[in-house]
């Protein structure tokens, strides 16, 4: 094999598993309203940049626990602009 072909398979891998980890995040997040009960969440309006419903989150199993607190601290969520599943 020659050096060239060697750098074109591992950029092909690397490319693969970027695609699986961003595949797999887009698919929890619209797995994340669905895996947790009915009406357990009411309100996570809050700051960009601040994890201000730490007590809420820190109760859901994981991986719903970890999608829904990057929402809290990465997206200004409001409930009258969100849609409840």
């Amino acid at each position: 094999m020659n050096l060239e072909m060697m750098k074109r398979e591992g950029l092909s891998k690397a490319i693969i598993i970027f695609f699986l980890v961003f595949f797999i995040w887009a698919i929890l997040q619209f797995l994340a309203p669905i895996g947790l009960p009915s009406n357990s969440i009411k309100d996570l309006s809050g700051l960009t940049g601040v994890s201000d419903n730490e007590e809420i989150i820190g109760e859901m199993p994981f991986p719903w626990g970890s999608v829904y607190s990057c929402g809290d601290s990465l997206c200004h969520q409001k409930a009258d602009r969100s849609l409840f599943i």
